[in-house]
């Protein structure tokens, strides 16, 4: 049931978007996002931003090298010559995001929550969890953390989540009865009428 999910996550779509081809999302991709989401800047400055940001690697984000200027110079005289239409590319932009943020539906309960050494609620960025899960369960160096799938991390945290007892992935049943619920309420129905 999840296979397809799984599938799309571990083996993203290509995109381009403003004439790049863009990465698979990555949890680095969304880091440095919500670092350009801070700026005030046009949509159409911030829209290429962040399409750089996500046709570049973790260490090429980081580190720009020589040719990277060269590389954006280029880019920048392509993007005038095209005249893309920016609306489409943002909406294009938005798909790329969402296709690379994928996870598994989870159910409502959620046993535990991570604690700190001291019993209180972790307060640790998500992102940062996940690419410390990454590096201590997979091995990953701190670079290709940044640079992993992030649908595909989040899927791969569910899933030991799940076989620590500490959430559970909506089974096919439930996501079969999800549906009948939501077409009921379209509907005007309730699901559990008799």
């Amino acid at each position: 049931m999840h296979e397809p999910l799984l599938r799309r996550a571990a083996n993203p779509a290509p995109y381009r978007i403003l004439g790049l081809i863009m990465r698979p999302f990555s949890l680095g991709h969304a880091l440095l996002l919500t670092q350009e989401a801070e700026k005030d800047m046009p949509m159409e400055v911030a829209l290429a931003a962040a399409v750089w940001i996500c046709s570049s690697s973790w260490r090429e984000n980081r580190s720009p090298g020589f040719w990277a200027g060269i590389k954006m110079e280029l880019w920048k005289r392509r993007c005038r010559r095209a005249r893309f239409d920016y609306e489409l590319q943002r909406q294009a932009f938005e798909r790329y995001v969402a296709a690379g943020s994928l996870y598994f539906p989870l159910s409502d309960i959620i046993v535990t929550r991570p604690t700190a050494g001291d019993g209180l609620p972790s307060g640790a960025p998500f992102l940062l969890r996940l690419q410390q899960f990454l590096m201590m369960k997979l091995g990953l160096s701190e670079e290709a953390a940044w640079d992993y799938p992030y649908g595909l991390a989040k899927m791969r945290l569910a899933c030991h989540l799940e076989s620590e007892g500490a959430v559970n992935i909506k089974s096919e049943s439930e996501e079969a009865f999800d549906l009948a619920a939501e077409q009921e309420r379209n509907k005007g129905g309730s699901p559990c009428q008799v």
